[in-house]
């Protein structure tokens, strides 16, 4: 696995698919920040319980500490969430329809297609994926 520090590629000159490598440094990234989240909102549902079904009074340190230190692990995930190309964060566009106003904002996508600053593939190119692809330009 390639080990990189996060910062942006100099030679954007290979623009092509993403290399097996390279796709799964960025899918380990993006599991990471699901895990994070995943793991507030379990501790949430737990700290509900404990505290609205069993009425029980734990200290509040019990509560602040864990709670503190996931949402910092889930900080700390989404900084190091970048391009494995160029080191941009992904990011989604999004219209929003207000009555009296359109709209543009960007957020964070967890799950996106390409970078919005390089144009490389976040999908892994296979060889069946490629020769699909190549299939279906012929028919056209």
């Amino acid at each position: 696995m390639i080990r990189r520090r996060h910062h942006p590629r100099k030679d954007l000159r290979t623009l092509g698919p993403l290399s097996p490598d390279e796709y799964r440094d960025f899918r380990n990234r993006r599991r990471h920040i699901l895990v994070a989240f995943g793991l507030i909102l379990l501790f949430s549902i737990v700290a509900a319980i404990v505290l609205n079904v069993f009425k029980l009074k734990p200290p509040p340190e019990l509560l602040a500490i864990p709670s503190f230190t996931l949402v910092l692990y889930a900080l700390v995930r989404m900084f190091r969430y970048k391009c494995p190309r160029c080191g941009a964060t992904p990011m989604a566009t999004r219209a929003s329809l207000i009555t009296y106003q359109v709209e543009a904002s960007q957020y964070v996508a967890l799950n996106p297609n390409k970078c919005l600053k390089c144009g490389v593939s976040f999908r892994l190119e296979t060889e069946e994926g490629v020769a699909t692809k190549q299939a279906k330009a012929d028919e056209q």
